[in-house]
Protein backbone atom coordinates (compact mmCIF):
# COMPACT_ATOMS: atom_id res chain seq x y z
CA UNK A 1 0.00 0.00 0.00
CA UNK A 2 2.77 2.47 0.69
CA UNK A 3 4.03 1.72 -3.03
CA UNK A 4 0.72 3.22 -4.14
CA UNK A 5 0.11 5.47 -1.77
CA UNK A 6 3.93 6.94 -3.51
CA UNK A 7 2.35 6.59 -6.98
CA UNK A 8 -0.55 8.67 -6.24
CA UNK A 9 1.70 11.13 -4.99
CA UNK A 10 3.84 11.34 -8.06
CA UNK A 11 0.71 11.65 -10.08
CA UNK A 12 -0.84 13.71 -8.50
CA UNK A 13 2.17 15.96 -8.29
CA UNK A 14 2.75 15.88 -12.23
CA UNK A 15 -0.80 16.91 -12.46
CA UNK A 16 -0.64 19.79 -10.64
CA UNK A 17 2.41 21.26 -12.09
CA UNK A 18 0.47 21.33 -15.64
CA UNK A 19 -1.96 23.60 -14.35
CA UNK A 20 0.30 25.63 -12.07
CA UNK A 21 2.85 26.19 -14.87
CA UNK A 22 3.35 30.36 -14.42
CA UNK A 23 2.16 32.54 -11.91
CA UNK A 24 -1.21 33.58 -11.65
CA UNK A 25 -0.61 37.77 -12.49
CA UNK A 26 -3.87 38.70 -13.10
CA UNK A 27 -4.94 37.76 -9.14
CA UNK A 28 -1.32 39.48 -8.12
CA UNK A 29 -2.86 42.53 -9.99
CA UNK A 30 -6.31 41.92 -8.25
CA UNK A 31 -3.87 41.79 -4.52
CA UNK A 32 -1.93 44.97 -5.54
CA UNK A 33 -5.22 46.93 -6.43
CA UNK A 34 -6.98 45.49 -3.17
CA UNK A 35 -4.21 46.34 -1.09
CA UNK A 36 -3.57 49.91 -2.52
CA UNK A 37 -7.35 51.04 -2.07
CA UNK A 38 -7.18 49.88 1.86
CA UNK A 39 -3.75 51.40 2.35
CA UNK A 40 -5.42 54.81 0.39
CA UNK A 41 -8.60 54.35 2.61
CA UNK A 42 -7.49 54.40 5.27
CA UNK A 43 -4.94 56.53 4.83
CA UNK A 44 -7.58 59.55 3.83
CA UNK A 45 -9.46 58.85 6.67
CA UNK A 46 -6.87 59.28 9.36
CA UNK A 47 -5.79 62.57 7.65
CA UNK A 48 -8.98 63.81 7.81
CA UNK A 49 -9.56 63.94 3.89
CA UNK A 50 -12.35 61.38 3.79
CA UNK A 51 -15.24 61.10 5.99
CA UNK A 52 -15.87 57.50 7.84
CA UNK A 53 -18.89 56.50 6.09
CA UNK A 54 -17.48 56.55 2.75
CA UNK A 55 -14.35 55.05 4.02
CA UNK A 56 -16.68 52.25 5.51
CA UNK A 57 -18.23 52.29 2.27
CA UNK A 58 -15.21 51.72 0.83
CA UNK A 59 -13.03 49.55 2.53
CA UNK A 60 -16.89 47.26 2.86
CA UNK A 61 -16.81 47.01 -1.26
CA UNK A 62 -12.68 46.49 -1.00
CA UNK A 63 -12.89 43.44 1.18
Amino acid sequence: MHHDLNALNKQAIATAREYTRELAWPTMALVLLVWAVLIADVYLFATGQLALTPAILIYAIAT
